[in-house]
């Protein structure tokens, strides 16, 4: 497990720019998330993550197959998107969404006094 220490890593430079810039995550194709119940879920449901960022040099345990780093606790203060983040960060790498599908017939309602009888 490598520790960061800088600020200036470029890892570090691409934690912050996925927690603050919508474009960037886009770009690369990640999404940065936050915590440990966070992790768990996102294990148990087949994300596919990426890499996770622990705080300090606490003990990987039972991490999947993927690059683990520990920041120092400055360097994880400054990367994470959360004033006061539990940790881990993780970036989890984004499904591709299904081309949107174009309806045959759309019905557009304006001013519905009861929307509850456009069904009938």
């Amino acid at each position: 497990m490598e520790t960061i220490t800088s600020r200036k890593n470029s890892r570090v430079q691409a934690l912050r720019a996925l927690g603050r810039n919508k474009a960037y995550r886009r770009e690369q194709g990640l999404f940065l998330c936050d915590g440990e119940k966070l992790l768990s879920e996102a294990l148990a449901n087949g994300a596919d993550i990426a890499e996770i960022y622990l705080r300090g040099a606490k003990p990987a345990g039972n991490m999947p197959e993927v690059p683990v780093y520990s920041l120092s606790e400055d360097v994880f203060d400054y990367a994470s998107p959360l004033e006061h983040s539990p940790g881990p960060l993780f970036t989890v790498r984004a499904k591709p969404l299904p081309e949107r599908v174009r309806p045959d017939r759309v019905i557009v309602l304006e001013n519905v006094q009861d929307p509850g009888n456009v069904g009938t």
